[in-house]
């Protein structure tokens, strides 16, 4: 692939995840709706992204970025079904299009920079066709963020913050970026932290199975076996849901209330585990380990440590993730998603 191309990859994957971290935050109604009479939807922008995306990277070397079933105007109509069928259809959608470009950087090599390729009949080179695409999407992910923070704060909900909180710079890089170092080779070292390896590895893993069942048709990834929560869609529910009322105890914030295991795309799931992934490293940075929270169930009390927290939900995510490797095994999956700490660290040591 090389080191351009990867690179490109990765921007293009962080904005999508930015985007659906801020999406998956909202009830399915206000993703239809817009600031004012000026101003787009959250639907419509993703709506308009899926469409870009879509016509500029199916076959582009060989036809225009311009496709002639590519209808612009039409992308800037809401006409997406009501209720949750609109939901799952907003993020069926936007999944088409980033899976044409996904599967076109998969093909190419940073050798490929100069090739030519046409967009509305204008000669691009693919590095600045790239360039044009990045841009664009990275354009609109902030569109989609700033309406996202917007409507959720008009209605007084919960925000979890997709990228460093305001005035939490200075914790982020004491916490975070003292604790990483560079390995004189090609990969960046992993911290000397266990905590921390546990959590960067918790959060890659979960990708890595996540990037598996995106390739399942529906009925396997609904198909119930005796174990555990009973289906992959539900697991990954279900371990999402956890992490975030976790976190939203360390922050001492009220509970999200428990989400239903209503059908959602692989996209949507993404995004509730970014999202609650985001709002852990949040809350594991918010204090000292040793300062304690009280959590009762079933009419129990219990004090546990931050540490304590955090080492549970990582081993909580293990748990699940292996039940979740079986039910893959079961499926005929082969071969099954990386998923242990040593190939995290053969990976490269992702730590985003």
């Amino acid at each position: 692939m090389g080191q351009v191309i990867a690179s490109v990859r990765s921007e293009f994957s962080r904005y999508r995840r930015l985007a659906e971290g801020a999406a998956g935050q909202l009830a399915p109604s206000m993703l239809r709706e817009a600031l004012d009479a000026e101003t787009n939807s959250i639907a419509v922008v993703m709506k308009h992204v899926a469409g870009n995306l879509r016509s500029r990277w199916t076959e582009p070397f060989t036809t225009d970025g311009e496709k002639p079933d590519r209808n612009r105007d039409e992308e800037f109509v809401d006409n997406f079904p009501a209720g949750d069928a609109g939901r799952d259809a907003i993020f069926a959608h936007w999944a088409h299009g980033w899976g044409a470009l996904e599967a076109t950087l998969a093909t190419l090599r940073d050798e490929d920079l100069g090739r030519t390729l046409t967009i509305r009949s204008e000669l691009h080179t693919l590095a600045q066709a790239l360039t044009r695409s990045l841009a664009h999407t990275a354009y609109h992910t902030g569109q989609i963020v700033q309406v996202a923070r917007a409507l959720a704060s008009r209605r007084g909900l919960a925000w979890s913050t997709l990228t460093i909180p305001r005035g939490g710079s200075q914790e982020f890089n004491r916490t975070y970026a003292a604790s990483m170092t560079t390995h004189a080779s090609h990969a960046p070292a992993p911290t000397a932290d266990p905590m921390l390896i546990l959590a960067l590895h918790d959060r890659w893993a979960t990708r890595q199975l996540l990037d598996a069942c995106e390739k399942l048709a529906p009925e396997q990834l609904h198909r119930k076996f005796e174990m555990g929560i009973g289906s992959l869609h539900d697991t990954l529910i279900h371990d999402a849901a956890a992490v975030r009322v976790w976190a939203e105890t360390l922050l001492r914030a009220p509970a999200t209330p428990w989400p239903s295991n209503d059908p959602r795309p692989v996209s949507e799931l993404r995004a509730m585990a970014e999202a609650a992934f985001d709002l852990l490293a949040r809350a594991a940075a918010a204090g000292p380990m040793g300062e304690t929270f009280e959590r009762t169930r079933q009419g129990v009390t219990t004090v546990y440590t931050r540490a304590t927290i955090l080492c549970h939900v990582h081993t909580h995510s293990m748990h699940h993730r292996a039940q979740c490797l079986n039910m893959l095994r079961q499926l005929g999956v082969n071969p099954l998603p990386q998923s242990s700490v040593v190939e995290w660290s053969r990976a490269g040591a992702p730590t985003a």
